[in-house]
């Protein structure tokens, strides 16, 4: 009888051994999982200080308040099936503040409306590191802006109202790992190419436009139907803490 016991304990430690092994692995993996793109919601509100200058010609800086929604569909990751790490994702984005323009040439004008929306659509996929995860996507966005430079300035030069269409393609790279069991940190790197095309209401004349937020400017010449179009690049970069329940 005690050979019976004994085989019967051995027995049922072995099967808690092999069955913490199958279990633990499962739980690794639901682990990693987590940092992976999940399907949601998300809103946030950020606080900018913006600037857009032209070298040596003029300069506008801006104090906006921004509003963002993003919705993220991971494909296929519904029960029972198994997380291809596809995602596609669609953003919503506005902006507004008060700007002051300042030049050398035609003196400043204060508190001036600044707005802008934008939105696109992404397509990324998740690739798992262990540690970490990397999710390069692209997409096509469209952002409009708008700048109220009407009025006269210090120095009797009159200003004109600036409308802004921009066709974007962001491509970029989202960096997620973890700090604890329910916070991680996400960064992200973008680069932004685009075409913008500048409507103007006001005088008719040759200026120079430039990417709001890069370096990128050329002189730029009205055409006959009052349309200005253009080529520009930026980039960006976002950090932020994110906890998940």
């Amino acid at each position: 009888m005690n050979a019976d016991r004994s085989t019967s304990m051995l027995k049922a430690m072995t099967a808690a051994a092999l069955a913490g092994c199958l279990v633990a692995p499962a739980a690794l993996a639901q682990q990693r999982t987590d940092l992976s793109t999940r399907s949601g919601h998300d809103v946030g509100v950020t606080l900018t200080n913006y600037k857009y200058s032209e070298p040596g010609v003029m300069a506008i800086k801006a104090r906006k308040i921004g509003f963002d929604y993003s919705i993220t569909h991971a494909i296929g990751s519904e029960w029972p099936n198994r997380n291809n790490g596809w995602f596609v994702r669609a953003d919503l984005r506005y902006a507004t503040g008060k700007g002051d323009y300042s030049s050398s040439i035609s003196g400043s004008l204060n508190d001036r409306v600044d707005w802008y929306y934008e939105v696109r659509g992404l397509i990324g996929k998740d690739y798992d590191q262990g540690s970490y995860v990397l999710s390069p996507y692209a997409g096509l966005g469209f952002r409009h802006l708008y700048n109220d430079l009407r009025g006269v300035t210090n120095t009797g030069a009159v200003g004109y109202r600036r409308e802004s269409n921009y066709t974007t393609l962001p491509i970029g790279v989202m960096h997620r790992m973890a700090l604890s069991n329910q916070s991680q940190l996400h960064s992200t790197v973008e680069y932004l190419r685009g075409c913008y095309w500048i409507g103007r209401r006001g005088r008719a004349v040759k200026s120079r436009e430039s990417v709001p937020g890069t370096v990128f400017s050329r002189v730029l010449g009205r055409s006959a139907n009052g349309v200005e179009p253009a080529r520009g690049a930026a980039f960006r970069a976002l950090v932020a803490v994110v906890t998940r329940s």
